[in-house]
């Protein structure tokens, strides 16, 4: 009788061991399927991290430009050529202004853009602009923090007319 309640014990032992595996491959299955998800829903994290870039370019191209503008202004009218006020250099710099407002309206539509179509596979948004806008965006962040670095300033917003 003993023998017989050894070996049900042990059949009893591997189905309790089949159990486990066949639970540990269900949850192996359940981990695959999230994995599959996010491997596809991995162009709404490409849509979102485009956004920040976007947004980021439109910050910069949109603060920067406007406070050297409004910090210069009242200098930049008051330049003089031999005794002549500059008007040329003054109209160009609002010139140059204008197109860095436009180019931080662009960054902000392609943004908005990003975060519509962030489930497609394809943002609807020219790789010029998205490479311009990252490139552009790393190197005035790297500018920035090195300016930061070595002078203990922020650059662009330190400067203040002669």
């Amino acid at each position: 009788m003993t023998i017989s309640l050894v070996y049900d014990f042990k059949k009893s032992f591997e189905f309790i061991f089949e159990m486990n595996v066949l639970i540990s491959i269900l949850i192996i299955c359940v981990k695959l399927k999230v994995i599959i998800r996010f491997i596809i829903h991995m162009s709404s994290i490409k849509g979102i991290l485009w956004s920040i870039v976007f947004f980021l370019s439109a910050a910069i191209y949109g603060s920067i430009p406007t406070y050297l503008i409004v910090t210069f202004w009242k200098w930049l009218n008051n330049l003089t050529f031999m005794g002549e006020p500059v008007y040329t250099l003054s109209l160009f710099i609002l010139f140059l202004w204008i197109i860095t407002l436009l180019i931080t309206l662009i960054y902000l539509i392609a943004g908005i853009r990003a975060i519509v179509q962030r489930k497609n596979d394809d943002l609807g948004i020219s790789k010029g602009i998205k490479y311009f806008g990252l490139v552009s965006t790393i190197i005035i962040i790297t500018f920035i923090i090195i300016w930061y670095i070595l002078f203990g300033e922020i650059a662009f917003f330190s400067m203040a007319p002669p």
